[in-house]
């Protein structure tokens, strides 16, 4: 990686300058941000070991990724190249670059829900009609047969935004909660939108990038969650429900969970409307103790987002979480030439078991998977070495996953074989000796004889 102080390297194309107000934001890895205007139409940033073109064309910033075993990703996805709208960021090479425009409206919808995912409505002064084609010239035109002609409005009045519910027949909601046909509501930073079943994310800019990457999560092994900058102790909790309900939605990193299923994970043997209210009052008591360790410039944003029938952490907000970074890591071990490293690094980057303290029954399942995917990639790579005699890289990886799995006799044995062809017998008899005896203890089996085998190959190699 490069040095996280250094400035970032950049360079503009030699085209004719540009006119306009957008810029990008590049957050570092190590918190500090930097600034780039567009002074050309095409701008090209290095950030960490990657490089990444921008072009500015018709009011339009496309990307695209120069650095081929550098993955990007945009809304947690894995992309190549594509359109960068305004408020929307990109994740590369541990870097968060945001486009912005610091002339925009002070508020923004963003929709996300088919077929209007991704697409953004600036929302300045005065009011915004929403609704169907049809009886009125609306500014937020939505032709989906849920929605109304005349389906609801948002307004700017006296320096608030303000949502009105008009539909009699399709539903308007507001962070989960139905409006009554002409009845008024404040719309704050990050409240979801219900418009049928359009899904929308209400957005004022300098709200968003003040509160920005508040949330990191570690979920392999004992979990932790730090939120600005404070750990969430234990006892913080205050019970165990509310803690895994928090990390069944870090799990999903953003993406929405469905309440149904929330409901039924943590109260399966309650009564609906019980069970109903134990997810209110702990969701409740879930954003007072994040809201807890924010700064109290920031206790107003809002980490939890709500729907009529979904939760997620806001997007906006996450910053790091194992698990995510795992997933992308086995994500890209693809055939092709940097296969081994996109495997080392997928089985190096777990270090324990998902929630392993954790014992509902979403878990066990997404446990397992993960372990055996894990150790499915560290199996191929390894082999792959012994057949390449790559004995150094095999050393490192086949202790990493006897420290997954202390009975995997088949890393033991690549393990052995390793250390002995190094001339390292000594340590390749310790390995041995220790793995014989957890295979006693848990298993109550003796090694298999292949490893046996390899075990008098150590010993000759002693003599």
């Amino acid at each position: 990686m490069a040095d996280q102080d250094a400035t970032l390297q950049v360079s503009a194309r030699l085209e004719e300058g540009v006119r306009t107000s957008l810029e990008l934001h590049v957050r570092r890895p190590d918190g500090g941000v930097e600034v780039y205007p567009f002074p050309r139409a095409t701008v090209e940033l290095e950030l960490g070991e990657g490089r990444i073109q921008f072009k500015w064309q018709s009011g339009q910033v496309s990307f695209r990724n120069l650095a081929t075993a550098e993955p990007v990703y945009k809304d947690g996805e894995l992309v190549r190249a594509g359109r960068l709208e305004v408020g929307a960021g990109l994740e590369y090479c541990g870097h968060r670059v945001r486009l912005w425009d610091p002339e925009q409206a002070p508020a923004y919808l963003k929709g996300y829900s088919a077929p209007y995912s991704g697409e953004i409505w600036p929302l300045g002064e005065g009011e915004y009609p929403i609704g169907r084609p049809g009886q009125r010239d609306n500014a937020i035109t939505l032709d989906h047969p849920t929605v109304s002609r005349k389906h609801a409005t948002i307004a700017k009045k006296n320096g608030n935004y303000l949502l009105l519910a008009e539909s009699a027949t399709n539903p308007v909601c507001l962070g989960g909660q139905e409006l009554e046909p002409g009845q008024w509501a404040h719309v704050q930073d990050g409240d979801l939108l219900e418009v049928g079943e359009l899904v929308f994310r209400f957005q004022s800019p300098s709200a968003s990038a003040a509160a920005s990457s508040l949330i990191q999560v570690r979920s392999l092994g004992n979990f932790l969650a730090t939120v600005g900058g404070n750990v969430v102790g234990d006892k913080d909790w205050k019970t165990q429900h509310i803690k895994w309900l928090f990390a069944h939605l870090a799990y999903e990193w953003g993406r929405p969970v469905a309440i149904e299923g929330l409901l039924e994970e943590l109260w399966p043997d309650f009564p609906s409307d019980r069970s109903k209210n134990n997810l209110n009052y702990s969701l409740s008591t879930l954003r007072q103790v994040l809201r807890a360790c924010l700064p109290e410039d920031m206790r107003k944003s809002e980490l939890i987002l709500r729907s009529s029938s979904s939760l997620q952490l806001n997007p906006e907000l996450l910053d790091q979480h194992d698990v995510v970074y795992l997933r992308r890591q086995l994500a890209l071990v693809q055939p092709g030439e940097d296969w081994e490293r996109a495997a080392e690094r997928a089985v190096l980057a777990y270090t324990g078991p998902l929630l392993q303290d954790c014992y509902l029954d979403w878990v066990a399942p997404l446990r397992q998977s993960l372990e055996l995917e894990v150790l499915d990639v560290a199996k191929r790579l390894l082999e792959q070495r012994a057949r390449a005699r790559n004995w150094e890289g095999s050393v490192a990886v086949a202790g990493h996953v006897l420290q997954i799995d202390p009975c995997a006799q088949w890393a033991c044995l690549l393990l052995m074989q390793a250390l002995r062809s190094s001339q390292r017998a000594a340590e390749a008899l310790r390995i041995f000796e220790q793995t014989r005896k957890t295979l006693l203890k848990e298993l109550e089996i003796e090694p298999d004889l292949e490893l046996l085998r390899e075990h008098q190959k150590v010993l000759s190699a002693l003599t």
